[in-house]
């Protein structure tokens, strides 16, 4: 009995602003049948005749304390019980996690992102689980976003490559692939160690500059003015435009752009365009 009646304490307070308000709203129903104001008297009669505004004003503020005063009442009742008879649950004991499915010997395809609690408090669970991503929900992408230096490399992108890539890594057939695309370069050496971890070293293909599989962004169809032109918009766009207000001599932008053009050999009195270097 004594602990049925603190589990409905707990409710009633942990729910005490919703309760409030609609008990109050069904107070101020039943009152304002009630409790009515004397339209009749002289002196209600002369206001509305002389200060109309001012006894419509009066009239409102009469209905909104019907409501409010009783709201402002239960609160406090269930204040005075919170601060009085309130008593919090018992801790719940942490549980322990399943197993951890290992990548390659996973059945389905899914990523594991981190653990499971309770859905709507941020307390630990006494069966948690692994909150993870099924095979439908990768395709839609994802995205990580953070300052600099605050993990998301190696919180995020890393583990998740393991798993991917660590999918069914001994079946042909059924092994992941896919294309890493970055920019500062320092993400190519992780994967490659992932994928000599899980035994797929030969599925490592890098390309680059240096690689035995090249790449090289400048050849297209442009011609050299038509590159030049973009590789200094690039340059303006992340460095501003600079000002040369004296006129006397090139901007550094200018500088590069004109470098960009085309290059000239005083030996075979050729000019070498950027592609041709």
């Amino acid at each position: 009995m004594v602990s049925q009646l603190k589990t409905i304490c707990r409710i009633l307070v942990r729910h005490r602003f919703l309760l409030s308000a609609g008990l109050s709203a069904a107070a101020g129903i039943i009152l304002r049948s009630i409790v009515l104001i004397p339209a009749a008297d002289p002196l209600f009669r002369y206001a509305a005749l002389q200060r109309p505004s001012m006894y419509v004003a009066f009239v409102w503020s009469f209905a909104i304390f019907l409501f409010t005063t009783p709201f402002l009442t239960l609160y406090m009742c269930f204040s005075l019980l919170y601060i009085h008879f309130y008593e919090k649950e018992t801790v719940e004991t942490l549980g322990t996690l399943p197993e951890y499915p290992e990548p390659q010997y996973r059945e389905d395809l899914f990523l594991i992102l981190g653990e499971l609690h309770h859905r709507l408090e941020a307390t630990p669970a006494a069966d948690p689980q692994w909150l993870s991503i099924p095979e439908k929900g990768l395709y839609t992408g994802i995205a990580a976003l953070g300052a600099i230096g605050s993990g998301k490399t190696q919180g995020v992108i890393l583990p998740a490559m393991h798993q991917l890539f660590g999918y069914q890594a001994r079946d042909p057939k059924r092994k992941l692939s896919g294309i890493v695309l970055e920019v500062k370069g320092d993400l190519c050496r992780p994967v490659a160690r992932i994928l000599s971890r899980c035994g797929r070293e030969q599925d490592y293909i890098g390309v680059s500059l240096d690689a035995h599989i090249r790449y090289n962004p400048l050849n297209n169809d442009l011609d050299p003015y038509a590159q030049a032109f973009n590789i200094a918009s690039i340059i303006t766009s992340i460095w501003g435009k600079e000002k040369n207000p004296s006129g006397s001599s090139p901007t550094p932008t200018s500088c590069a752009t004109s470098s960009c053009f085309t290059v000239f050999n005083p030996g075979t009195s050729r000019w070498w365009t950027f592609f041709a270097l």
